[in-house]
């Protein structure tokens, strides 16, 4: 396999000289990669990505706060503590924005072959990706909902009022001390980790069907109704009529 080998240097070395325009290399002294614009002395260092970047995220609960409300706040972590918990590790923030594990995206999806026929426009879902018409009818196949594996880590600790808090936080990317949600193993034994979807609509039925009439529980938008008032035994005979494997379930209708 090939290799790309930079050139070294030290820290006295560097900055005793102008690195030309695109050279990169180096520096053994503190570590870091520097690029040469021509101008600068020492080069520009590289703002390499950290892993924990806002990348990995969640809750953080004063267990000491009565109302849930306040006893919450969002927070990102910004080191990789271990699950054992340091406050300076969370940074509080008012909004978790588009987070990796936040990239749901809804879809068609057949569900004999239990495969994508096609995604969803993100701020229009009567349309496709490429902005011609979706069809939502269930002709094309059932409406849900992508949702990526994700990591999750539970941590605790005290704070300098003597508080204990219960840190839950999630990524899409595996972290130190973190382990794949048990939602996305998809069989008894928890042996098979992959992509989970779920229905973008509350299940109905076809307006006038029945699952006792072999009636299918549908995730579509038209001329159905919301079902409601049933056992768990119907509604598996519903889900197997979708033609979803109740024993190995990935198409999940209830969260």
């Amino acid at each position: 396999m090939a290799k790309l080998i930079l050139p070294t240097t030290t820290t006295p070395v560097r900055t005793a000289n102008t690195p030309v325009a695109g050279e990169i290399f180096y520096d053994r002294t503190d570590g870091t990669y520097y690029g040469g614009d021509g101008a600068t002395p020492g080069g520009v260092p590289f703002a390499l990505h950290r892993p924990y970047d806002g990348q990995i995220y969640g809750v953080d609960y004063d267990t000491s706060v009565a109302t849930a409300a306040s006893a919450c706040r969002k927070v990102v972590l910004n080191s990789a503590v271990s699950p054992g918990g340091d406050p300076a590790s969370y940074t509080a923030v008012q909004d978790f924005g588009a987070r990796p594990a936040h990239n749901w995206r809804r879809c068609v999806v057949n569900t004999a072959t239990r495969t994508v026929n096609y995604y969803l426009h993100p701020t229009d879902s009567t349309k496709k990706m490429d902005g011609t018409a979706a069809v939502l009818s269930g002709e094309d196949g059932e409406v849900m909902v992508e949702i990526p594996v994700t990591y999750y880590r539970i941590d605790k600790y005290t704070d300098s009022s003597s508080h204990e808090h219960i840190v839950w936080l999630v990524s899409a990317q595996m972290f130190p001390g973190a382990a794949p949600h048990p939602f996305f193993y998809t069989s008894p034994g928890g042996a098979t980790l992959r992509t989970q979807y779920i229905a973008a609509f509350m299940p109905t039925l076809t307006d006038g069907e029945t699952i006792a009439a072999g009636g299918k529980l549908r995730s579509i938008v038209g001329d159905s109704i919301p079902l409601t008032g049933i056992s768990l035994s119907p509604a598996m005979t519903g889900y197997s009529r979708a033609g979803l494997d109740i024993a190995n379930i990935s198409f999940q209708w209830f969260m």
